[in-house]
């Protein structure tokens, strides 16, 4: 009994080996999906290139060989407690597959790994499958219904299939991904070297995506701005105003600013207020809403529009001064005329 943190050696080589592969399948389904046999058959091959390099190569002149040469080596190793493969008498293109656990069966293949064998994906399989198709271009199919396991039992009937059978669909997905993924990298470069603020938020109301025209705009690095509640750059006085449309639009699918450019106030890093006009749409994703907020800095049109306002509102003042003096004029002009009249006048009553 090795009494280091009170587990013997055999529980902690399970929960290594647990830890190990419910990272692995979340990473890999995270990617890609659950389904893609060509990333299992790649964790197989990595597995194979590391056991050759300590000296341990697995691969036999036969297929059920090989198998057993892999299941030898696990079972050895303290993995399996009994395994093994045969072929099948009557069907030489089958193999009977049987596996005994030293522990209990959940413990090691976990229900989240499962793979076309439903039951049968620990990372021993990976690298079965891999060993079949390298060696002899073969593949195993899991027959439907000849799949049983029992409190760390397994009997697994398979079939011999030629592995070029799952390329297609194989090369199909891999295709997509890549595609997926020039999309996304495409889509990166433009929000990059966009010369507007583009923000994202979930809809818990915090920042998952932030360019560097917003790093510029606002003050803070994409490190620093990412997980943020928007609010950051809302001004205080709006803050309250937010929140209930914010609560609003999630409650009832309607937001007042939701497909519209609006002109607000944004909050920088330093304290300062600034003008801004915002785009703002909503988009459902599998996991909630996401709002991204296209914004511009409008602080030096606004600048421009308060000077042509001021400049306008001068010549407003200096035209009714104008005005005025043109007036004070006539009348100035009509007093002389009255004087002039005036003075003739008398002149005449004089003579």
């Amino acid at each position: 009994m090795d009494i280091k943190a009170g587990f013997s050696r055999e529980e902690r080589l399970s929960r290594v080996i647990s830890l190990w592969s419910r990272a692995l399948s979340e990473c890999v389904a995270s990617v890609i999906g659950y389904k893609a046999s060509y990333i299992w058959k790649e964790v197989g091959r990595i597995a194979l290139e590391r056991l050759r390099e300590d000296g341990v190569e697995l691969l036999r002149d036969d297929p059920v060989d090989t198998i057993n040469s892999v299941y030898s080596y696990f079972t050895e190793n303290g993995y399996f407690q009994e395994a093994r493969a045969q072929r099948s008498e009557n069907e030489p293109d089958t193999v009977e597959i049987y596996e005994k656990w030293p522990v209990d069966f959940n413990r090691r293949c976990l229900k989240s790994l499962e793979d076309d064998f439903d039951a049968h994906a620990c990372f021993c399989c990976h690298i079965i499958r891999y060993a079949l198709d390298s060696k002899f271009s073969l593949d195993l199919k899991p027959l439907e219904g000849d799949i049983r396991k029992d409190a760390g039992e397994v009997f697994i009937k398979a079939q011999f299939v030629t592995a070029s059978d799952r390329v297609p669909e194989s090369t199909r997905l891999l295709n997509e991904a890549n595609r997926l993924k020039k999309t996304a990298d495409d889509f990166r470069w433009a929000i990059d070297m966009s010369l507007d603020a583009i923000v994202s938020v979930d809809e818990s109301g915090r920042l998952i995506l932030w360019n560097p025209a917003a790093e510029k705009m606002m003050g803070y690095s994409r490190k620093e701005a990412m997980g943020l509640p928007i609010e950051t750059i809302v001004p205080p006085e709006y803050r309250d105003r937010h929140r209930e449309g914010f609560k609003r639009f999630l409650s009832t699918g309607e937001g007042a600013l939701i497909g519209k450019v609006t002109v607000i106030e944004g909050l920088r890093k330093d304290g300062t207020k600034f003008p801004l006009e915002m785009s703002l749409t909503a988009e459902r994703s599998a996991s909630g809403w996401v709002f991204t907020a296209v914004i511009r800095d409008i602080s030096y049109r606004k600048s421009l529009e308060d000077k042509l306002k001021e400049k306008l509102g001068e010549m407003e003042r200096l035209n009714k001064l104008m005005v005025g003096r043109e007036l004070k004029m006539e009348e100035l002009r009509a007093e002389i005329r009255a004087l002039r009249s005036k003075v003739a006048g008398e002149n005449g009553r004089s003579e």
